[in-house]
């Protein structure tokens, strides 16, 4: 199944589960992300904890959570980037 081109089928482990699409949000890194909003113009403002928070002139400052080894949840990178008001293209040619 393809999803405009950015998702593919992963298939069922067993029996009654159900196939999920994945798309390329799926496995974005915190560190990754945040290194790709610097290179877009974010500065990483200040840090809290596990929470990193990223300011740029004109837009609402952005939280990113980075724990080690762990990838985003693929609607909270979407999220991320729509309050960064940055579209996937942009982001994966900073990527």
């Amino acid at each position: 199944m393809a999803l405009g081109g950015r998702a593919t089928e992963v298939p069922a482990s067993g029996p009654g589960q159900v196939a999920a699409a994945v798309g390329r949000m799926a496995s974005i890194q915190a560190a990754r992300m945040i290194r790709a909003l610097v290179r877009l113009g974010w500065t990483v403002a200040w840090t809290s904890g596990s929470h990193h928070v990223l300011t740029n002139p004109g837009h609402p400052r952005i939280t990113v959570p980075v724990h080690r080894g762990k990838t985003l949840k693929e609607d909270l990178a979407r999220g991320i980037l729509k309050d960064a008001g940055v579209t996937e293209d942009e982001f994966f040619g900073a990527y």
